[in-house]
C-alpha cells in the first residue's frame, strides 16, 4: 500500500555552472517507410544543472518525441535551450525490500531521486525535505525488454523490396500513444527496444524507448539482421540460405558504413534466428569476421550453448510456457549453467515477467532470473549504463511490487519513469 506522508518540497538545485548538450538526428538517412518524417535534421537543446559531482547523469537519452511523432526543434516552444533551470525535486521510496544490482536486497532500503535520476539507493538517510512514498513490499528497476514484437506500425518495421537497409532506423516510426507501450507499462515494463521486421536479411538499426512519456533512449542500438527462413524471399534475393550467407560474407569481408560500426563494436548487432541450424550458421558467419552479439529467438539455443558461451554471444529466448516441454527447458538449463547472458522477447506484456519465473523454477538463479527483466536485459539492448538497476547515476525507472517479483501471486502497485509516477499509486 502506497501512502505519501510528507509534502512536496522544492530543494534548492545543487549545481551552480549550467551544462548545455546537444543531440541530434539526421532523419534523411532513413529509406522507404522508415523516413516517415521530413528529411532534415532535428536538435535538441538539453540545458541541466552540472551534477556531475553528485552522480552521472545518462547521456544515451535521445530526447522525447512531440504528439505528431518529431524531437521538437531548437528554438521551438518546446526547447529549453535558454530556459533557467528549475529547482531540483527530490522524492524518497522507503520500501520494505529494495532490490539492489549486486542481487542485494535491502529491508526498509531507501530509493532517492533528484530530477528523474537516482542519487542513492540503499541503507542511506531520508533527505530532508524529501516526498516521501511508504511502500510495504518491493521495489526493483523497471523491467527491460531486449526485443520487442508489435510495437510498432508493421508498415513502418517492414520492407518487402530490399533486403538490405543498414542505414533505417525504426525509432522514427515510434508513436509514444500506442495502446500497447500502455499495457506494459502497466506488467512494469519501462524501457524496451524497437526492431525492424525479421523480413529483411539486414532490417537497419533498433530504437530504444521508454513505455511512458515518448522518451527515446537510443536511436540506432544495434544492426539487425535476420538469418531466418523469414528473410529469404522467392521474388527476390537472396531467396535462400546460401544467398543470405554469402552476402553478408561480402558485407563484412571489407565493411563500410554500418558494417564497419559492427566490426569495431561501436554498433551492436541483433540477429533473428529461430532454429537449431540457423544458430549454427549464425555463429559461424560470427566467427569467420570476429563479430558477436545477440541471437533472438532460438528457444533451443541451450543445445549449442557451449559455442554461444565462447562466442560471447548473449540470446533473447522467446517466451517459454509456463511448463515448457523436456527437451525446451533443458536447453534452457543449458543456457543457465554456460553462463550465457539471456533476456526475454517481450509480445504479450502480461507474460513478460513469468519468463523470469520460469527460468527460476527450470534451474536459473534468483539474481540471473530477475537480471534476465531488467540488468542484462539492459546490457543485452545497449543501454546498460543508464538502466535497468537501482543505482547512482541510472534513471529513475522503477516498479513497486506487492510482494516478491519472481512470484506469480504479485502485482504491480506503482510503475515510475525518469522519477514521474507513471501508472498506479496515488495519481
Amino acid at each position: 500500500m502506497l501512502s505519501t506522508i510528507l509534502a512536496v518540497t522544492l530543494a534548492t538545485a545543487a549545481c551552480a555552472t549550467p551544462f548545455t548538450g546537444e543531440s541530434s538526428i539526421d532523419a534523411s538517412t532513413a529509406q522507404g517507410p522508415l523516413a516517415t518524417h521530413d528529411a532534415r535534421v532535428a536538435t535538441v537543446q538539453l540545458t541541466t544543472g552540472d551534477c556531475s559531482s553528485d552522480f552521472g547523469v545518462s547521456t544515451d537519452i535521445g530526447g522525447s518525441w512531440t504528439p505528431d511523432g518529431r524531437v521538437p526543434e531548437s528554438g521551438s516552444a518546446l526547447a529549453t535551450d535558454g530556459v533557467e533551470a528549475a529547482p531540483a525535486q527530490l522524492l524518497a521510496i522507503v520500501a520494505d525490500q529494495l532490490h539492489l544490482p549486486d542481487g542485494a536486497t535491502v529491508k526498509d532500503g531507501v530509493l532517492v531521486v533528484r530530477d528523474g535520476v537516482i542519487v542513492a539507493a540503499g541503507e542511506v538517510d531520508v533527505p530532508e525535505g524529501a516526498r516521501v512514498v511508504r511502500h510495504d513490499g518491493h521495489v526493483t528497476a523497471g523491467l527491460v525488454a531486449p526485443y520487442s514484437a508489435g510495437y510498432l506500425p508493421s508498415d513502418e518495421s517492414n520492407e518487402n523490396t530490399r533486403p538490405f537497409l543498414p542505414d533505417g532506423r525504426v525509432v522514427y516510426g515510434f508513436d509514444p500513444e500506442l495502446p500497447r507501450l500502455a499495457d506494459a507499462l502497466e506488467q512494469g515494463v519501462t524501457t524496451i527496444v524497437l526492431p525492424p521486421a525479421v523480413s529483411q536479411v539486414v532490417g537497419g538499426r533498433t530504437g530504444v524507448v521508454k513505455t511512458y512519456g515518448g522518451h527515446v533512449v537510443s536511436r540506432g542500438a544495434h544492426l539487425a539482421l535476420s538469418m531466418g527462413s523469414q528473410a529469404a524471399n522467392v521474388t527476390r534475393a537472396p531467396t535462400s540460405y546460401g544467398g543470405m550467407v554469402r552476402a553478408l560474407d561480402g558485407l563484412f569481408t571489407e565493411p563500410q558504413g554500418a558494417y564497419a560500426e559492427v566490426a569495431s563494436g561501436n554498433l551492436g548487432l541483433m540477429t533473428y534466428v529461430s532454429e537449431r541450424h540457423e544458430v549454427d550458421r549464425a555463429l559461424r558467419l560470427f566467427a569467420r569476421h570476429g563479430l558477436k552479439g545477440a541471437l533472438v529467438g532460438p528457444s533451443l539455443a541451450g543445445e549449442l550453448a557451449e559455442r554461444i558461451a565462447e562466442s560471447g554471444c548473449s540470446v533473447v529466448l522467446p517466451t517459454p510456457d509456463l511448463v515448457p516441454n523436456e527437451r525446451e527447458r533443458d536447453a534452457m538449463v543449458a543456457l543457465f549453467e554456460a553462463k550465457v547472458a539471456f533476456g526475454f522477447w517481450l509480445n504479450d506484456p502480461s507474460r513478460y515477467r513469468s519468463s523470469a519465473i520460469t527460468a527460476l523454477r527450470a534451474g536459473a538463479t534468483r539474481d540471473d532470473a530477475l537480471n534476465s527483466i531488467t540488468s542484462t536485459a539492459a546490457k543485452i539492448a545497449r543501454v546498460g549504463t543508464s538502466v535497468g538497476q537501482l543505482a547512482r547515476g541510472f534513471d529513475a525507472d522503477f516498479v513497486l511490487w506487492s510482494g516478491d517479483p519472481l512470484e506469480f501471486t504479485t502485482t504491480v502497485e506503482a510503475v515510475y519513469v525518469r522519477g514521474e509516477l507513471a501508472f498506479g499509486g496515488d495519481q
